[in-house]
Order: C-alpha cells, then structure tokens, then sequence
C-alpha cells in the first residue's frame, strides 16, 4: 500500500464490493458512451460481481486497489485490479491481466491511474510475472492515450457487427 502527496492507495477489502460495483458500472457506462457498438453488462454479470470482487479480495493470484484523495476524505476516486493469469495454451504461460480501471473524472490527470498501475507492476514483480495485457474500448481517447504512454501497444482488434450489417 502506499500514499504519494494526496492520494493514498489500499487493498480493498470485502465491506467495499458496493463502491467496487459502483466504479465499475461508471466504467461501463464511460466505454459506452466513448464507443456505441460496445456491448453492456448483462443484469446476470451485474449479479455476479459481487461474487467475483470476492474471489480477488485478498487472494495471492489477484490485486484489487483502491485509490483515495486524503485531501478529500470519503468515497474512493479510483480503482484496478491486477490477476495472475496461467494460461498452458499461449506463450508466455504466466501473464499479469490489467482490470478495472477507473478514476473518477474530477480527479484524472492527477496521475492516480499511474500510481495505482505502479502498485500493480510491483504485485506483478513480487509474484515474477513479466509480460502484462489489458483491454481498453476502442475510441476511448483517454484510455488509448493514458495506455500509450505508459508503454502498452494494441495487439488484437476485436470487431464487432448485428448479423444483418454483415456485408455478403
């Protein structure tokens, strides 16, 4: 955990699922709004968030981080969650997976995003994972360009269409 100037990041624990939940719904809804053809989250994948913030709270395989302004004290700005990934079908077999990114519009640019991947990268280093992969929505500029300079390059593209816009 740590704290630079103002913001101080911590390890979520279990009693903070429903701001997790939260963030991540305004998350959803930011990539949306940058991006129409994105699908949303089902009312099922909303129901079990819950249980999948439990399953990362406090598990070695997994980091979920909290970010706070200790000039502003109350409600996080900011969250990500790391994961170890093994995965025998791909090379590297052991990757870290970036999720759940969000800092709250009133506090970007303040360089919260960075200092909660930084805590990251050292869970990754602590457990000798190397290679990284995150997924951002395409057309969102912030993402596309906070991910850029940090040294992330897109390597897949994922598309998307309705069966009757498929040209054949």
């Amino acid at each position: 955990m740590g704290e630079t100037g103002l913001i101080t990041i911590r390890d979520a624990e279990l009693n903070d699922i429903p701001v997790l939940k939260e963030m991540k719904r305004r998350l959803q809804e930011h990539m949306e709004e940058n991006n129409k053809r994105l699908w949303g989250m089902s009312g099922q994948y909303i129901q079990n968030l819950d249980a999948f913030y439990q399953s990362k709270i406090g598990k070695g395989s997994s980091r979920l981080l909290l970010a706070y302004d200790s000039g502003k004290p109350g409600a996080p700005v900011g969250m990500a969650l790391g994961r170890i990934i093994h995965n025998e079908e791909q090379v590297p077999n052991k990757s870290g997976r970036i999720d759940d990114v969000w800092v709250e519009p009133e506090h970007r640019r303040m360089g919260i995003c960075e200092i909660l991947v930084k805590e990251l990268i050292e869970f990754f280093k602590k457990n000798r994972v190397f290679d990284l992969v995150l997924e951002y929505a395409i057309y969102n500029r912030e993402a596309e360009e906070t991910w850029r300079k940090m040294g992330f390059s897109p390597s897949i593209i994922i598309s998307t269409a309705r069966i009757d816009e498929v040209k054949i």
